[in-house]
């Protein structure tokens, strides 16, 4: 018995990313359930060098992922869409080195997909409708030392609930969930929480 639950937990399937929180994939000791401010639950999965984040909502909406460090923060968006946008600090202000690019669509093949983890490093449920729950699988490699989740609520009043709660800047503001980026924005990527706890 001991035995076949040690092959269990050594074999444990890796997080598929269909916006279905399976109990396979998202249980045990591995996987860290944090609620978010605004409503709904942020769940991470560590599987080597790869970190799997699923957003479960109270309503339907769009996520995005925020990862960086001090000096650097890329926003991973996953709407009908994937898209990221990279930021840099120049002293205490913020410039967009990249706006949104959109790539890997909802009906994106298998191939497409593979490319777009192979050059992004990161790969989520794209949808054309807005969703309880979306699912991440992002590379943890140099530069992505933290991280933050917004979640956009698309029914009007539109808002945004996020983690970490001490997670206070940009990373959570409506525009930036949309997917739109502006020239002046503030990230604090301290007060986010470390990728790989």
């Amino acid at each position: 018995m001991q035995f076949h639950l040690l092959l269990v937990a050594l074999f444990a399937l890796a997080p598929v990313l269909d916006g279905v929180l399976g109990t396979d994939e998202w249980s045990g000791p591995a996987v860290r359930r944090e609620s978010m401010e605004g409503g709904g639950e942020v769940w991470l999965r560590r599987d080597g060098d790869r970190l799997f984040v699923a957003v479960k909502s109270l309503k339907r909406g769009i996520a995005s992922l925020c990862t960086g460090n001090k000096d650097d923060v890329e926003i991973l968006h996953a709407s009908a869409a994937l898209g990221t946008a990279r930021f840099h600090r120049e002293g205490k202000e913020w410039k967009p080195m990249r706006s949104f690019s959109w790539t890997t669509r909802a009906d994106a093949t298998a191939e497409e997909r593979a490319a777009h983890m192979a050059s992004a490093g990161w790969l989520a449920n794209a949808s054309t409708a807005p969703n309880l729950v979306r699912e991440f699988e992002i590379r943890l490699q140099p530069g992505r030392e933290l991280v933050g989740v917004a979640f956009l609520h698309t029914d009007e009043p539109q808002s945004v609930a996020y983690w970490p709660k001490s997670m206070r800047d940009d990373c959570a503001a409506i525009d930036l969930a949309q997917g739109y980026v502006h020239e002046k924005m503030r990230f604090d990527p301290r007060k986010w929480s470390k990728a790989r706890q």
